[in-house]
């Protein structure tokens, strides 16, 4: 076995592609990639050659193969930091001084001057944050790409613009069906659920539509277990629907329950306050029976005038059901971002309705150019 090989072997242990790569050059050039790859071993520790092979970019090492540096202060400034791109040109760029270049960008961090703008400042602050002990949650482009947050009062990022938007098509199917079946009925939106994510964001187009709004709050809690609750319906609510069909919309985040649809145990106290009329349940996936809370229904049939029952939440969509269910503790999450110290992790929103305004005004232009 010839030094190259020996190399490779040890090299190709850390990271199999490297052999594809040193393949690419043969002849004349297998004494650089020998003299390159025993430089690496000579001056890395075993962790640090783990982490050279890990974070250098592949057509970054084919590079250092076909052209290895002539002096050890490249494998030097990289013991403490990663070979990431940025980071390899001012190496060749600086020589012995790129150290001091990246002390001082890791002083002007350090003092509240992180530059969003400049690569190398995301790169200095990708090696502390792996330094720091830490599984890869983030590739470097994924960390870059990574939003400012600072003075923001509340953080959306792609995943919250994901739900937001998962949720105005579900608005959207619950102005549907009430388009469709009763457009001048009294529309209870339940708080906060129904009310903060279906009926808030569709107001202005179920006005158009001639519905009566109005907004209730029943618990889930009173009614998921005692059925006697008393009820809470205000007497405003129960006068404006004497003559109309109603209907009421809630959200849950578990949609379904022994494969059936489910909806929320709120539904049971708008059963009790409204006893004499006939009922009809709606959402996406509708089964029946189907479950309110953990007690199952029927269709019921027989009653003077119509109660809708809706559950605007949704399954099988690739996303979670009710994300937002409860939003005083989502926005108590926390998200990753740039700040001027560099990396930090915020909480999503110290207010919960200032987190519901600003999901809401993600909403309605979906809804507005879907409904206009």
């Amino acid at each position: 076995m010839n030094e190259l090989q020996r190399l490779m072997k040890r090299a190709r242990y850390i990271d199999p592609s490297i052999e594809k790569i040193v393949k690419k050059y043969r002849g004349e050039d297998v004494l650089r990639q020998s003299d390159f790859l025993r430089r690496v071993a000579l001056h890395f520790t075993r962790p640090e050659i783990e982490k050279f092979y890990k974070f250098i970019r592949k057509d970054d090492l084919e590079k250092l193969l076909n052209d290895p540096p002539t002096n050890n202060h490249f494998f030097e400034t990289l013991k403490d930091y990663l070979p990431t791109p940025e980071v390899l040109r001012l190496i060749e760029a600086e020589g012995p001084s790129a150290c001091r270049v990246l002390e001082a960008v890791e002083e002007r961090i350090a003092l509240g001057e992180f530059d969003y703008e400049n690569p190398l400042h995301k790169e200095v602050e990708f090696a502390r944050y792996m330094g720091q002990g830490r599984t890869l949650y983030y590739t470097l482009d994924q960390f870059s790409n990574l939003p400012w947050i600072e003075e923001q009062v509340v953080i959306v990022g792609k995943l919250e613009e994901q739900y937001a938007e998962h949720i105005a098509r579900e608005a959207i199917a619950v102005f549907n069906f009430i388009k469709k079946t009763s457009p001048n009925a009294v529309v209870i939106g339940n708080r906060r659920y129904g009310a903060d994510w279906v009926i808030v964001p569709l107001e202005e187009h179920l006005r158009i539509l001639g519905a009566k709004i109005a907004y209730e709050r029943v618990s889930s809690m009173d009614h998921d277990f005692d059925a006697s609750h008393p009820i809470s319906v205000s007497d405003k609510t129960r006068n404006v629907s004497e003559e109309k069909d109603i209907i009421v919309v809630d959200g849950t985040s578990e949609p379904t329950k022994d494969k059936l649809s489910r909806f929320p145990a709120a539904m049971r106290g708008y059963i009790q306050a409204f006893p004499t009329r006939k009922i009809t349940f709606w959402t996406a996936n509708l089964t029946d029976p189907t479950y309110v809370g953990g007690i199952l229904y029927n269709r019921c049939e027989l009653g003077d005038g119509n109660l809708f029952l809706v559950n605007s939440t949704t399954q099988n969509h690739g996303i979670e059901s009710g994300p937002f269910d409860d939003p005083e503790i989502y926005c108590r999450n926390t998200r990753d971002g740039f700040t001027r110290y560099g990396l930090a992790s915020i909480q999503i929103a110290k207010s919960e309705r200032e987190f519901v305004r600003t999901i809401q005004d993600i909403m309605k232009p979906i809804i507005n150019k879907e409904l206009r």
